[in-house]
C-alpha cells in the first residue's frame, strides 16, 4: 500500500469508529499511526520518511 492508501484506510476506520459513537481519543490514534509508521519505515528517521505523511491525520 502507498502512504496515501494507508492514510485513506486509517481515516475511514477512524470515521467508522466515530460514527459508531466509539471514537478513538487523539492519543489512541497517535499510537496506532506511530506503530504503523515504524513498521513501514523500519529504522529510518521519521523526518526523512515518506511515511511521515500518515502521521498527519487529524
Amino acid at each position: 500500500m502507498t502512504p496515501g492508501e494507508i492514510k485513506a484506510a486509517l481515516q475511514a476506520a477512524f470515521n467508522s469508529q466515530a460514527s459508531a459513537n466509539c471514537p478513538l481519543m487523539d492519543r489512541q490514534k497517535q499510537i496506532i499511526l506511530q506503530i504503523i509508521a515504524e513498521q513501514m519505515r523500519g529504522a529510518e528517521v521519521l523526518d526523512s520518511s515518506p511515511w511521515n505523511q500518515i502521521l498527519l491525520i487529524p
